[in-house]
């Protein structure tokens, strides 16, 4: 019978408080973007001889908003290091929202690559996004 690491209620709570503010920033973003779309078209379009030097904000602004998606893939990476170093997956001291069986060796070994394989992905996918707007952008209104 596998170890069982115990639940954290700490944990589930900060969990399930950091998830709903997630949840309502992103609803909140979605109803300000509604709401502001007809002001931000007019901005854009109204002087047209400032089009392109308006359109350089564009990969600057998802350069920012991919900033969270960077910080996860920092923090998902140390943890995938933890896991390999301990051979353990939850690695020691780490708090956990359910009741978790214990994985040691080999399969905590591999799922501590996962994780390190997956923080590379979301590297790669937040670094891309401002990259491929901007190259959108260059290739749809020229050299701007």
């Amino acid at each position: 019978m596998p170890q069982i690491q115990p639940a954290d209620y700490k944990a589930r709570r900060r969990a399930i408080l950091i998830i709903s503010v997630a949840a309502v920033v992103g609803c909140l973003s979605i109803v300000a973007f509604e709401a502001y779309q007809p002001d931000l078209e007019t901005w854009l379009w109204e002087e047209p001889e400032r089009v392109r030097e308006k359109l350089n904000w564009i990969p600057m602004v998802f350069a920012v908003l991919s900033i969270p998606a960077l910080v996860a893939a920092l923090h998902i990476w140390r943890i995938g290091q933890s896991i390999i170093n301990a051979r353990r997956f939850p690695p020691p001291g780490m708090p956990v929202a359910v009741d978790s069986p214990i994985i040691t060796g080999k399969k905590a070994v591999y799922r501590g690559w996962f994780f390190r394989f997956f923080s590379l992905f979301l590297f790669l996918s937040a670094v891309a996004v401002p990259v491929v707007f901007w190259w959108f952008l260059h290739s749809f209104f020229g050299d701007i």
